[in-house]
């Protein structure tokens, strides 16, 4: 991700298909090595997921 508020430019934008999986297998290995896990999630869902509705 590029991000330059100072700066900011045109057209400057995720590029990377794999993004969100290469941070989230580094902050994995994080917590991974200080023998630990997160313990606190947020994640939205729709009304009408009725996969999600009772978690």
């Amino acid at each position: 991700m590029r991000w330059n508020p100072k700066n900011p430019g045109e057209h400057q934008y995720a590029t990377d298909i794999k993004w969100a999986e290469s941070n989230a297998t580094i902050i994995a290995d994080f917590y991974k090595n200080m023998k630990t896990e997160g313990k606190y999630f947020k994640y939205f869902v729709y009304k009408d997921d009725s996969k999600h509705l009772n978690k």
